[in-house]
């Protein structure tokens, strides 16, 4: 009885084919026809990388016997490579591709800022970590205080006068959708 038992929970929590995604690297695209093809062949699709895996492989044991499509006309579809797979909303999503991703990974991008005139951080951009970097102004030249001079070279102490740039902003680089973007968690 209780190996009967076992075995009927065996069967109830067998694993199931994953339907979502967390990256854009568990999807791709196919134009997968089914077992024994099809006339025409299909639009390319976004799936996940391993729901397509799965019939694949149980496509290896199916037989088929050959298509009889003499007066199938068949719309032109376009080609694979004219899509790229992409995780929104934990959905695969085919995506016209206009370039070629710049990354695959937080670690493929980076964050520059742009400057204003004093030569502070203004403006924080993502961008490829290949691009080659932004010349840096000059630094500021040193100005004179006013007032006494400290005796034999030494400074006055105490605290010091803050900085002319206040600091730049918080921002981190992330890629999604192979397009390095800020993160949303330092935008306000």
């Amino acid at each position: 009885m209780i190996l009967l038992t076992l075995l009927v929970l065996n069967l109830d929590i067998a694993p199931r084919e994953p339907t979502g995604c967390s990256t854009d690297s568990d999807c791709v695209i196919t134009t997968f026809e089914g077992c024994c093809g099809s006339c025409c062949p299909p639009a390319p699709v976004a799936l996940p990388r391993l729901i397509d895996e799965a019939r694949r492989r149980r496509c290896a044991v199916v037989e088929c016997t050959a298509k009889a499509c003499p007066d199938v006309v068949c719309t032109k579809q376009e080609p694979v490579t004219a899509f790229r797979a992409v995780c929104e909303r934990r959905q695969c999503v085919a995506v016209k591709t206009t370039a070629a991703p710049v990354c695959r990974a937080a670690s493929d991008c980076r964050v520059d800022f742009t400057f204003d005139t004093n030569g502070c951080a203004q403006t924080p951009s993502a961008v490829p970590a290949t691009t080659p970097r932004p010349p840096q102004p000059p630094p500021r030249p040193l100005s004179k205080k006013e007032g006494t001079k400290p005796q034999f070279g030494l400074s006055p102490g105490g605290p010091q006068a803050p900085g002319p740039c206040p600091p730049p902003p918080q921002a981190r680089a992330v890629c999604a959708s192979g397009r390095c973007v800020l993160s949303r968690q330092f935008e306000e």
